[in-house]
């Protein structure tokens, strides 16, 4: 994860970030706003100079060779109506929010049912550390209902509580999914 976000900022420094903000108001309050941010080039090459722990967390530093793409304005891609088990709703919706996607609860919307499970990753060696494996999975549905994208994505986390570590890996996974949803679906509703 630390190499991946050091490369998403290596595109965002050679290329720049163009940034879009939505905000929703209803009877005069905010109800929803979004931010989203995009860079437009990829990486074509990169070596890790150097990475490690760094202030409980890991860190990474790379030197890539970007190559610039062409920039388009940004703008929300669609609605999605997002129903299923609630953890992975909750997730889902604010992965999804902050990629620009507007969440609604139109019967218009594209239709995403989601679901999670969660395992116990306990180590005895990691005591008092709880640990917690979460899968999230999610399909998005047609208007005559056939299945226009379906995935599923794991993660882990690590905390005291069981709860909290619940929650972190159900997150993580909610996020690794978001990117494989973001990506797919703005291109399968593109050609729509």
């Amino acid at each position: 994860m630390a190499v991946a976000d050091a490369l998403k900022r290596a595109v965002e420094q050679a290329a720049g970030v163009d940034v879009g903000a939505r905000v929703k108001v209803r009877n005069g309050l905010v109800a929803e706003s979004a931010l989203t941010s995009r860079a437009f080039g990829r990486v074509a090459s990169y070596v890790i100079v150097a990475e490690g722990p760094a202030l409980g967390a890991w860190r990474a530093r790379v030197r890539a060779r970007v190559v610039l793409g062409e920039r388009a304005p940004v703008m929300a891609p669609g609605a999605l109506n997002i129903t299923g088990a609630p953890a992975a709703v909750e997730a889902l919706n604010e992965a999804l929010l902050r990629k620009g996607w507007e969440i609604s609860s139109s019967t218009s919307a594209v239709r995403v049912l989601a679901g999670a499970a969660l395992l116990s990753a306990d180590d005895p060696r990691l005591a008092p550390m709880r640990g917690r494996r979460a899968t999230v999975s999610a399909r998005a549905l047609s208007s005559a209902g056939e299945t226009i994208w379906s995935s599923r994505a794991e993660a882990a986390a690590l905390s005291d509580d069981r709860d909290e570590a619940d929650a972190r890996a159900t997150a993580l996974a909610a996020r690794l999914l978001a990117d494989d949803a973001d990506k797919t679906l703005r291109e399968a509703l593109w050609d729509r």
